[in-house]
């Protein structure tokens, strides 16, 4: 029943978003693409929002709203008198073909998103938000047939009140499938989205194809969104919807500002920091069209948030009297505004851009270190000489982009130098009172880790250059506008975030959004070739070794054993080891129909307790219950878990109740943590 539920009910919803977007009658195959997408995503959560009051949140009810949908999408469709979709233009295939390195690289793309697809499809959930809260939300309001406040749960935000667009989408696969197999799909799709538009920004400000290309591909290899691909979270939702924002901020059409208006609003429901990527959309669209424009992506934005993100809002005044949720919980993230704080966030969070993600195990040791550094840009440089002064123009030009390619790991710990060596000229708090949730040390960073990562070496030594040169160009009158508007989102976002937002480390996703606003401007590097070549080469580098050596979906290497060989409760033991024992007992345990009572800390796991098919149902308690608030609950089994003061260890006490039907039984373990 799941695969003939589940089957039926993506093919009615894709059917939609192609009838719909083909009803649009949009002009170019990038736009058609952006507006399905944007289409199937609202439709998912339109679904969710409208039977949730009526908790039919169900298969059912699903099976009925996307009938229902496709429908009024096939009449539509029929109506506009049945458009096809615009085709993609041959003679793009002959540009492809005549440029191998634009082939090659997208070759290693595509074989990249494959193997994001197989690892998400395969593997199950691991990340340490995702089982905190992303799917903990998805989970409960499975449980409860509606999404609504879930009673009792710990980390109260971010499974009640933070907007959720995104886990809206992986609740589809949930009640339809019964499992969390497809659980990642939203963030893969968003990823694929994120590169469309990419490609879309650049067209609409004048690029041509192949660099439009070029700047799409360069952004499928920045470490943080290779990385995010595979997990549950949904910071690629956002940047997916920001970014087809800013695509359609760009058209001349009103249709194009009806579609920017949807993505706006559906942005807003999917992630708070959408909020400050709000004065960049209003910048591109009072450079691209004026006053007027910005007036009607305004106006469309507020009817799209209406529809598709104000949802959330409403709960959170109905439940806390408060927009946001609980005020006590939103200080714990929420900056206190100064100056000294400013200035520390941004450029904390500038130096956490300095990122080598991948080459951990490679320059762990000193003659790893000596290697990468310095004795292969040695060779490069030495290899490049004498192709210059021997080979042909096109041979030397390669070597030099390999030269230079191999001498970025180098150039980007010099530049972590000369990033510390400002904080000391200037003065500047490393951790400055109300404005760090963890405390900031300067480390480089190299792991390949979708908390801990940034952008890799391109982040730092391609991002920053091409954004701040723009914004100079464009200062100076010497470059297209719309240039600026994109290049200018990387600062106005780093300045808004440090004056909103505390420092954390896994602040780098947020800055997934203003980096995908910038990348399009990598299609300049196209006016030259070396340096175009060598930030291909460092590119396909990084997103070989992010993936390599990812900590959370491990291939073997450095000593690993490979995600796939591991049991689920091992595999998602390998973000916090603690847990491991715990997680084996409740899957060797605790029966795949038990009704289970949770008394867990604020940063406690709840999901791995739903059980892999969902079928476990789960009570948040306050305290441990008595014997007849058990049975009142039709409890079978109990976990409880304290925090020692003394050395920080903690304790899970695992009881089966009486109503389990066996014999009463109780347990304790340390999972020490």
């Amino acid at each position: 029943m799941g695969l003939a539920a589940f089957s039926s009910a993506v093919v009615l919803v894709g059917a939609t978003a192609v009838l719909v977007a083909a009803s649009l009658r949009l002009a170019s195959l990038t736009a058609f693409v952006l507006a399905a997408y944007l289409v199937s995503v609202g439709e998912l959560v339109g679904l969710a929002e409208v039977l949730s009051p009526f908790h039919a949140v169900t298969r059912a009810g699903y099976l009925a709203g996307v009938a229902i949908a496709a429908g009024a999408a096939v009449l539509l469709w029929q109506a506009r008198g049945r458009p096809t979709p615009p085709s993609f233009p041959k003679n793009r295939l002959r540009e492809l073909r005549a440029q191998p390195l634009i082939c090659a690289f997208g070759v290693v793309v595509l074989l990249g998103l494959a193997y994001q697809l197989s690892v998400g499809l395969t593997t199950p959930p691991n990340n340490w938000d995702s089982l905190w809260h992303h799917l903990v939300r998805a989970a409960g309001w499975r449980q409860h047939h509606a999404v609504e406040y879930i009673a009792g749960v710990k980390g109260d935000l971010g499974v009640n009140a933070y907007p959720p667009n995104a886990e809206l989408q992986i609740l589809f696969g949930f009640v339809l499938w019964g499992r969390d197999t497809f659980a990642t799909i939203p963030q893969f799709l968003a990823e694929c989205a994120l590169l469309v538009s990419i490609f879309g920004i650049a067209r609409r400000v004048g690029f041509e194809f192949i660099p439009s290309v070029f700047a799409a591909l360069v952004s499928a290899t920045l470490s943080i969104v290779a990385l995010e691909s595979v997990t549950t979270q949904n910071d690629l939702c956002v940047a997916a919807v920001v970014t087809s924002a800013v695509f359609f901020t760009l058209g001349d059409r009103r249709l194009d500002i009806a579609l920017a208006g949807l993505a706006v609003g559906l942005a807003l429901g999917t992630k708070v920091t959408a909020i400050l990527a709000l004065p960049i959309v209003g910048l591109v669209a009072l450079v691209a069209g004026g006053r007027r424009r910005l007036l009607g992506v305004a106006g469309s934005s507020a009817v799209g948030f209406a529809a598709f993100g104000a949802y959330i809002f409403v709960l959170n005044i109905a439940n806390s009297g408060k927009l946001f949720g609980d005020p006590a919980e939103q200080d714990t993230l929420r900056s206190h505004l100064s100056a000294f704080s400013v200035v520390s966030t941004a450029f904390r969070s500038l130096y956490r851009f300095v990122d080598l993600s991948g080459l951990q195990n490679l320059v762990s040791g000193n003659t790893g270190a000596l290697f990468v550094l310095f004795l292969l840009p040695m060779l490069a440089l030495a290899a490049a000489a004498v192709a210059r002064s021997s080979a042909s123009p096109e041979k030397a030009s390669w070597t030099s982009a390999v030269a230079l390619a191999a001498f970025v790991p180098l150039a980007t710990v010099l530049v972590a130098l000369a990033t510390r060596g400002v904080f000391v000229l200037l003065h500047i708090p490393l951790n400055p009172p109300g404005a760090s949730g963890n405390r900031f040390v300067f480390a480089l960073n190299a792991r390949a880790n979708e908390d801990s990562s940034y952008f890799g070496p391109l982040g730092i030594l391609l991002v920053w250059p091409l954004s701040i040169a723009v914004c100079i160009a464009w200062a100076r009158g010497r470059i297209d506008r719309r240039f600026g508007a994109l290049a200018a989102a990387l600062p106005i976002y780093l300045l808004v975030l440090a004056g909103t937002t505390r420092y954390t480390l896994f602040i780098g996703r947020y800055f997934i959004v203003p980096v995908a606003i910038v990348m399009p401007l990598a299609a300049l590097l196209c006016r030259n070739q070396v340096l175009m070549r060598a930030t291909a080469v460092v590119g396909m580098a990084i997103l070989l070794l992010s993936h390599a050596f990812s900590e959370t979906k491990p291939v073997g290497l450095a000593g690993t054993t490979p995600i796939w060989t591991l049991s689920r409760a091992d595999a998602q033991a390998l973000t916090r080891p603690p847990m491991r024992r715990v997680l084996e007992r409740v899957a060797e345990e605790v029966p795949k129909n038990a009704r289970v009572g949770l008394v867990l800390t604020r940063t406690d796991w709840s999901y791995p307790f739903y059980g892999s098919d969902f079928g476990r149902t789960v009570t948040y308690l306050a305290r441990p219950p008595s014997e007849a608030e058990a049975a009142g609950l039709h409890l079978s089994w109990l976990f409880v878990h304290r925090v020692q003061a003394k050395g920080h260890r903690s304790v899970w006490q695992i009881a089966q109740l009486p109503s389990s039907g066996a014999s009463a039984r109780s347990s304790g373990m340390r999972d020490g943590s």
